[in-house]
């Protein structure tokens, strides 16, 4: 066949290839609401995007099934697994049942319970069948992300890698499994594998939030103008602007740019909250640090500045949100040593250097669980020192893994059995 010479195919001006393209996609849209089929076709764009992790697209795509009249019983089990994906998981087990009601499979809506204790860190029940699931090739990218969550949250990074692989190697096109992949990687600290693993996310899924935010997170320190360019697309694609902006005011600060960062974080503060913890959980931060984020970089913003009266309103802000935020607790202690409160600084950092002690020695328990994942002792040291300093779910997480392995641990039960605490009193 004759080489092909783009120098004599005809010009088509920009504008009218958008127009004609429009219209071709047009037609076919209305070519398959005609044909009755419309409601099938919205459905499986639902499944794609719930694929990609796109959970909003995913949501306006089943309104759009529901609209034309597509299967309710498949519409009321799309609608849990988007409940599931949010951390819905009421709103996840109504609709479940809707569902079945409806004459959906049974079997489908018990996987979709025990997706849901596994994203949550409980894998047990679901690995129990996984291998038989892998076999059956039902849903498979549903299965390995749900279950390589929750090995991330307890750290079997090792079992996440395995089913990873097997998972890109049916799927090597997965945007999710590409970012969960960089996760992984960025914790083990090989930040150049990490790199790659976000920017092949994002190369297959653009609107990939939380792979943008992971790039940037790699490239704040060593690219921070790189930085900013994922972090302002992630302000631009996700449900809130808000972890987007403040992740772009601390690149302007890094780079010397004091205005320009005040600017950014006004407009951060400034947006709406809504959805606030939601935004940062989607895009693998933990939800306890979401309301403290923006006022605590606005503390950095006007430390450097040398506006520290300034600072120390934002700081204890921050801190009212996190008490356990023990970055800005240094951070508002250095405020107040400047201002001459000397009392309260030196409050405040002897509770940094404790977290500090405390924090140093789970980095010995980590290394442990490298070698190995069931050191029931690793384990409770975790989650004993994130309870108290850190996170109380988080640290009931870990805990909660101890009993998996150790069903009579006595240090983790005494610990589960109080009561779920506040983040407890802050000493601002």
């Amino acid at each position: 066949m004759p080489e092909r010479r783009l120098s004599k195919q005809p010009v088509v001006q920009p504008g009218r290839r958008l127009v004609c393209l429009g219209i071709v996609v047009l037609v076919v849209v209305v070519a398959i609401w005609l044909s009755g089929s419309g409601g099938a076709f919205a459905l499986s764009q639902t499944r794609i995007n719930l694929a990609n992790a796109d959970v909003f697209a995913a949501e306006r795509w089943l309104t759009l099934a529901e609209s034309l009249g597509a299967d309710s019983a498949e519409s009321a089990f799309l609608h849990a697994r988007i409940y599931r994906k949010l951390g819905e998981l009421d709103e996840m087990a109504a609709s479940l049942k809707l569902a079945r009601e409806a004459g959906f499979s049974h079997s489908k809506t018990q996987l979709e319970h025990l997706l849901a204790r596994a994203q949550s860190g409980d894998v047990s029940p679901l690995e129990s069948k996984l291998s038989a699931l892998l076999v059956a090739g039902d849903d498979l990218p549903e299965i390995c992300e749900a279950f390589v969550t929750g090995c991330l949250i307890t750290y079997r990074l090792d079992e996440a890698l395995l089913l990873l692989e097997k998972w890109l190697a049916d799927f090597p096109e997965n945007a999710q499994a590409h970012f969960l992949r960089g996760r992984i990687y960025e914790y083990r600290s090989a930040t150049e594998v990490a790199e790659s693993e976000y920017r092949a996310a994002i190369k297959y899924s653009p609107r990939h939030c939380a792979a943008r935010y992971g790039l940037g997170r790699l490239l704040t320190d060593s690219a921070p103008k790189d930085a900013i360019s994922q972090f302002e697309l992630c302000a631009d694609y996700h449900i809130n602007p808000q972890p987007g902006l403040v992740a772009v005011s601390r690149c302007q600060r890094l780079l010397g740019k004091l205005p320009e960062a005040r600017q950014t974080i006004e407009r951060a503060i400034a947006s709406n909250s809504e959805n606030l913890e939601l935004a940062y959980r989607l895009l693998g931060e933990p939800t306890e640090t979401a309301a403290s984020q923006a006022p605590a970089e606005y503390g950095h913003v006007l430390l450097a500045m040398n506006d520290l009266t300034g600072a120390e309103k934002w700081y204890r802000q921050a801190l009212e949100a996190n008490p356990n935020d023990w970055r800005t607790r240094f951070s508002l202690a250095t405020a107040q040593r400047q201002l001459g409160q000397t009392d309260e600084a030196s409050t405040n950092l002897k509770r940094v250097e404790e977290t500090r002690k405390a924090l140093a020695a789970c980095d010995t328990a980590i290394d442990s669980l490298r070698v190995n994942s069931e050191d029931v002792e690793a384990r409770f040291l975790i989650g004993k020192t994130l309870l108290k300093y850190v996170s109380e779910r988080q640290g009931r997480i870990w805990l909660e893994s101890v009993l998996r392995y150790s069903p009579s641990h006595e240090g983790a039960r005494e610990l589960l059995a109080t009561p779920d605490r506040s983040s407890g009193p802050s000493s601002n």
